[in-house]
Parts: structure tokens; C-alpha cells; sequence
């Protein structure tokens, strides 16, 4: 029997976008460990998050409207891409999640990036002790 790990394995469940954090939940994990699995992703999360752009001084009819699109930066109410990833719902119909982040453009997209980073990151082989 081989066991395939990886430090990020926390994080490659949170990031498919079938399951979530809902996975932990389904599966009776405490809640600390929840905790420690999220606060873990949102400590990567930092590496890749782009800094707060200077707003425009408020001079007028010119101003700019930003829309939401998905886990793109900043949405419209403030919250960053992870943060609004998770608190959306898990897709159910995703069966291939780095398809998935994929087709969200991984290069102009810095939440799409790390998850393809952590996704297609190899796991370690472990073989049991004889």
C-alpha cells in the first residue's frame, strides 16, 4: 500500500470547487481543524493577493463601477477574491477542479493562479514501514 500526501492537502480540498469547506463538515472534522485548514490557505493566500489599488479622488460623474466577476480580485462589496470563493457555494457540477480554475484564467487571475499552483502541486510518496 502507498499513501500519497502533500502539506497543501488541506487546501487541495478546499480549492475544489465541488466541495469547499463542506467536505471537512460531511466528514465530522472539528472545527479547529476547519479553522487550522482555512487559516493555513489564507496565509498562501497573501503570496498571491494582489495590493489594494488607489481609489480615484471623487471628482464627479467619471466615476468607474466595478462588478464582481468570479473570485476576480475584489468584488464590489470589499471582499477579496478567497473570501468571496469561500463563502459561495460549492459547485456541485465540477468534477475537474483544475479545469475548472483553468478556465477562470489562471494568469490574470491571482486566485486562480494559486489554486493552480496548489492543485498541480506533485504530492511525496509514502511508503509503509516493513
Amino acid at each position: 500500500m502507498c499513501y500519497y500526501c502533500s502539506a497543501n492537502s488541506p487546501g487541495l480540498i478546499v480549492l475544489h470547487p465541488r466541495y469547499k469547506s463542506a467536505y471537512f463538515k460531511r466528514q465530522k472534522w472539528p472545527q479547529s481543524w476547519i479553522d487550522t485548514a482555512i487559516s493555513l490557505l489564507r496565509e498562501e493566500w497573501q503570496w498571491y493577493k494582489p495590493a489594494p489599488k488607489p481609489t480615484a479622488a471623487s471628482g464627479g460623474a467619471s466615476g468607474e463601477v466595478r462588478c464582481s466577476s468570479l473570485y476576480h480580485e475584489h468584488s464590489s462589496s470589499g471582499i477579496d477574491a478567497l473570501e468571496e470563493y469561500l463563502i459561495s457555494p460549492p459547485l456541485p457540477s465540477v468534477t475537474n477542479p483544475i479545469l475548472h480554475w483553468h478556465s477562470l484564467d489562471g494568469e490574470h487571475n491571482p486566485l486562480a493562479r494559486m489554486a493552480l499552483d496548489i492543485l498541480s502541486t506533485p504530492g511525496k510518496l509514502l511508503l509503509p514501514s516493513i
